[in-house]
């Protein structure tokens, strides 16, 4: 385990992948993350984020019904597929895949709902996204 600071840090050593888990929403400059990141992956290294997404379903009813939007206070920025999307193509990246997910909610009846729900709605409007990159 190494303590860093991850807008800028340097293992002085390459990776065959590399795992931002819910990380990049609470960076405030995620464009030197990415750079440090690409100094640590090789040719066909994979880079795999998970974060929230900005125009998930439950967000957009929350914004629609709640007087003031409730956020979590520790995040920086939300993303979207597009804006993720070009973030990695601006940084060099290359097949860029992007894929949605609910993630395990402890409340029975928000998991009942969401999975009711995901049977009408658009795969875009999960909570997280997953995003698999390659320099």
């Amino acid at each position: 385990m190494v303590y860093a600071n991850a807008g800028n840090f340097n293992l002085k050593r390459k990776f065959d992948v590399i795992v931002a888990g819910d990380l990049i929403e609470h960076l405030f400059n995620v464009g030197s993350f990415i750079d440090s990141v690409k100094k640590h992956m090789r040719k066909n290294s994979i880079l795999i984020i998970t974060t929230p997404n900005a125009f998930s379903f439950r967000r957009s009813i929350g914004s629609l019904f709640l007087s003031k939007l409730r956020g979590n206070t520790e995040h920086v920025l939300y993303y979207s597929n597009v804006t993720i999307y070009q973030l990695l193509k601006r940084k060099g990246f290359k097949d860029i895949k992007i894929k949605y997910f609910n993630s395990k909610d402890n409340n029975k009846f928000t998991r009942t709902i969401e999975k009711a729900l995901s049977l009408f709605l658009r795969k875009e409007t999960r909570n997280n996204l997953l995003i698999t990159a390659k320099l």
